[in-house]
């Protein structure tokens, strides 16, 4: 099959540019349950992730940090649990600007590699 910028379907919730990369995953109130797969990171061309208020369970993938175009990160109101993972350190600390992670199941303390971060307000 061909995956949703290339389809003639409409995916609800994935926006794709004139290129055919998926920019955008606004499935935020979907009832969506499972994981994020760690594959979420070959999706370069994403600049907003917005996954809140589900049913998401296990951890966050370490993929994420590879999202270089993110300017959104919105997971908060999950069951995300274990550590935040330190590659999220990995983001372009001059385009991501805001990351929602709050009301999960987080353990451990906020890794220090957050610090390479600056614009988030």
């Amino acid at each position: 099959g061909q995956g949703p910028c290339l389809s003639t379907d409409i995916w609800w919730g994935v926006f794709c540019d004139d290129n055919g990369e998926i920019w955008e995953l606004e499935m935020a109130r979907n009832n969506m349950s499972g994981v994020i797969s760690n594959s979420i990171g070959e999706l370069t061309g994403l600049t907003n992730l917005d996954f809140s208020f589900n049913n998401l369970t296990s951890s966050l993938p370490s993929g994420v940090g590879n999202l270089q175009k993110l300017r959104t990160l919105s997971l908060n109101n999950n069951f995300l649990n274990s550590n935040i993972p330190p590659e999220l350190g990995n983001l372009n600390g001059s385009t991501i600007q805001q990351i929602w992670l709050n009301s999960n199941n987080f353990t451990g303390s906020l890794p220090d590699e957050l610090a390479n971060l600056g614009n988030i307000i």
